[in-house]
């Protein structure tokens, strides 16, 4: 008989790079911030499908820590502060242990004053199949492996901000397509013209419009010809669906950043 079960998985991954967030610890001499973000999201996998559903992930809490790499001898000091400080932010007693090891690996490595920017995502997996352990086994990599991917693309694509990633042939194609006469007028108010084009849409209304999830509204061929280069709105950076390869195959996602 199939069934619905509920798994939890931790994902962690810590890298160290340049933030514009302000930082406490910045400029003390030999300390290392570390920023810690704990996030949290839910895929639904079935037998035959796969991972069918991958929602966007909710940032729970981000905070700031520090260890000194002057005391790095002491290094059971250090563990402590940053294990209390994952158990604040809601990382379960059972987890802390294996995340803790895997920040340190990158600790044992880093250089002062820039952050360590540790990313943390508590998965939570809908699994739906009759009880089979090698189907349990294969559907917990292929989401470690989707997460893994997942976190590294926040890492690149907020590292270097020219990298463009276009959106998927689907999400362009299912964009809504609206006449200027059935434009509200708060919205005209609002977005007089288009961004890309900077014609009133006014002056053009013979041509199809749209608007994007993040409700920002655009000339159709106009955004359609962005989307094809960049996923993001070229206003407020909102990113619409792109393509990842999961588990050796190339999946349509939510692109998002843990960042």
């Amino acid at each position: 008989m199939s069934s619905t079960q509920e798994r939890h998985l931790f994902c962690c991954k810590a890298l160290q790079r340049e933030t514009a967030q302000p930082l406490q610890s910045r400029y003390r001499i030999n300390v290392l911030p570390i920023i810690l973000s704990l996030s949290k999201q839910t895929f639904i996998c079935k037998r035959d499908e796969g991972i069918i559903t991958s929602y966007r992930p909710n940032l729970i809490t981000k905070t700031e820590t520090s260890v000194s790499l002057s005391r790095l001898q002491n290094m059971r000091a250090n563990k402590k502060i940053v294990a209390q400080r994952l158990l604040s932010i809601g990382v379960p007693e059972e987890e802390e242990p294996t995340i803790t090891e895997e920040i340190f690996k990158q600790v044992d490595v880093s250089v002062p004053e820039l952050p360590l920017v540790v990313i943390i995502v508590d998965v939570t997996v809908l699994d739906s199949f009759e009880d089979d352990p090698d189907y349990i086994s294969w559907s917990t990599e292929i989401v470690r492996e989707g997460i893994e991917n997942f976190i590294s693309y926040s890492f690149s694509n907020n590292h270097d901000t020219n990298k463009r990633i276009p959106a998927t042939i689907s999400s362009i194609n299912e964009l809504v397509k609206l006449r200027f006469d059935g434009l509200e007028k708060a919205t005209l108010i609002q977005t007089p013209s288009c961004a890309i084009c900077l014609e009133d849409f006014a002056q053009t209304a013979d041509q199809l419009l749209t608007t994007l999830p993040c409700t920002h509204h655009y000339h159709l061929a106009c955004i359609v010809k962005s989307l094809e280069v960049s996923h993001r709105c070229p206003l407020c950076r909102y990113p619409m669906p792109i393509v990842v390869e999961i588990g050796g195959k190339n999946r349509q996602v939510a692109a998002y950043s843990y960042i």
